[in-house]
């Protein structure tokens, strides 16, 4: 291109410089016939770099659908990979799916009825309820992915997944449209409050408490425990928690060491209700605190203590569990020796549900799952339906049954009979002998009906004898009746055959 550009400056400078004046005719048509071919050619240079240039677009542009096969390829390998890592290192097998594998080993799940799953809660010692958005939709808070699911973010007519946006990557690197799709959802969470599935759930867990102190220190003691752990972020657990415990709410308190943790919840994924420092370098690093109430934007949310900008209390998608701010530590520890396990309102799409499933399908250990679209589908137990309809009637039946089982704990059926019978001789001393002795006739009256008439009209007279000559007939009619019933053996071994005869 730079040498056509160079040869047609040339060419126009020399024909600027000629005089056509004192050219004839043929020359004219000469010079004519020389410039047609000289554009001839230069449009066929022009054809022919065009033409190359189509080429190098196209060689290039199939250049860059093989780099982005490759990286699609190398993407999808790498999530296999790390799968497969995860899956091996922290069980994530997902082993209630079914599968060639899990079909060997596990029954596949069932529907059941809640009287049967409720049963499931006899003798159990550390009960853990799992829940899921499932149970927050009562409560006015949709879903993050599937049915009902919150809409997708739309910002300059391009459309974020949620799964997209909630990332600490997509917060630092588009901090304006995080933090605008973050306060518009939680906007939608304030000022909704725990439903009746939170209540109910909560009032069992306290009652296991209760269960358990009233056991304390006694011999082959039944204490059982209920842990709450929610994957939710909309804090209504410890609402419930709050409502019914407002004695127990010192975590509220900033100068609690444990503020921000409610004592019957573990909440997985943090909690929307707070947010926490994001400068490693400051001392206050990962600090919870509140959100201001008067703000102009997201810029106003600060730590105190460094003044740079907070984040929320959430763990995002490309995070990781950790102790300081999920106690992912001490949850694992104090659910390792769970004998049940509760699933309600949740598609076990992260990490932890995922494994804790998982490992409980494993290891034997009765699953229970509450869900409008159940999942499990090894091992389980399944009560298909509403988390705020199916929750409460299990919640109410499983408390009614704890208490009938504490009762029977403290004070076992034999010792309730003995009971019941002493207080009736202090009532009515006379009577009750009287009772005794009619007893004691009856048992004897089963062999004949004959000694049944001769043993009843003897007793008439006996009632109204002092108590010391009641004790001294007895004997006699006692034996009396025993001679009677030997002298009737050989009735007594035809059985039915007699009464035919007759």
């Amino acid at each position: 291109m730079e040498q056509i550009d160079n040869s047609s400056k040339q060419t126009q400078q020399e024909e600027e410089k000629k005089d056509y004046s004192k050219c004839s005719y043929d020359e004219v048509m000469k010079m004519i016939e020389e410039t047609r071919l000289n554009c001839q050619r230069t449009m066929q240079i022009c054809n022919q770099s065009i033409q190359t240039i189509g080429e190098s677009i196209k060689t290039v542009n199939e250049a860059k659908q093989n780099i982005d096969g490759f990286f699609d390829q190398y993407n999808k390998a790498m999530s296999s990979l790390c799968e497969k890592i995860a899956g091996s290192f922290s069980g994530m097998s997902r082993s209630f799916l079914k599968n060639e594998n899990t079909d060997k080993l596990f029954d596949d799940s069932r529907e059941a009825t809640i009287q049967e799953c409720a049963q499931l809660f006899k003798d159990k010692k550390k009960v853990v309820f799992l829940t899921g958005a499932g149970i927050s939709v009562a409560s006015g808070i949709p879903t993050f992915r599937g049915v009902g699911a919150a809409p997708l973010f739309e910002k300059d007519g391009v459309t974020y997944q949620n799964e997209e946006i909630s990332t600490y990557n997509f917060m630092k690197n588009k901090p304006d449209i995080f933090w605008e799709r973050n306060l518009i959802f939680l906007g939608g969470q304030l000022g909704k409050k725990y439903n009746v599935s939170h209540l109910k759930i909560q009032q069992l867990v306290n009652q296991y408490k209760q269960i358990k102190a009233s056991q304390h220190g006694k011999e082959k003691a039944y204490q059982p425990q209920a842990v709450i752990v929610t994957q939710n972020t909309d804090g209504l657990h410890c609402q419930a928690f709050n409502e019914l415990n407002p004695k127990e709410t010192n975590y509220m308190n900033k100068d609690d060491p444990q503020y921000g943790f409610c004592p019957d919840v573990f909440e997985v994924h943090g909690s929307k209700t707070f947010l926490r420092c994001d400068n490693q370098e400051c001392k206050d690093y990962d600090k919870k605190f509140l959100y201001p109430q008067k703000y102009n934007s997201y810029k106003d949310f600060i730590c105190e203590t460094c003044k740079t900008q907070a984040r929320p209390n959430v763990l995002y998608f490309d995070e990781s569990y950790d102790e300081k701010n999920y106690r992912i530590s001490t949850l694992k520890e104090l659910t390792s020796d769970m004998d049940l396990l509760i699933s309600i309102g949740t598609q076990l799409d992260t990490g932890y549900a995922a494994q804790t499933v998982s490992n409980a399908v494993k290891e034997k250990i009765p699953v229970i799952e509450i869900s409008l679209t159940p999942v499990i589908q090894k091992g389980g137990l399944i009560l298909k339906g509403k988390a705020e309809e199916v929750v409460p009637k299990l919640c109410d039946l499983i408390m009614e049954l704890n208490k009938q089982y504490l009762q029977n704990k403290q004070i076992p059926t034999q010792q309730k009979q003995v009971t019941r019978q002493t207080d009736q001789k202090i009532q009515n001393p006379q009577k009750d002998q009287n009772i005794k002795r009619n007893s004691s006739f009856q048992s004897t009256n089963s062999s004949s009906s004959n000694s049944t008439k001769t043993s009843t009209s003897s007793t008439k007279p006996v009632v109204k004898t002092s108590l010391n000559q009641n004790q001294a007939n007895t004997k006699t009619v006692q034996k009396l009746q025993i001679k009677q019933t030997s002298a009737r053996k050989p009735n007594v071994k035809i059985g039915l055959s007699t009464k035919e005869k007759k």
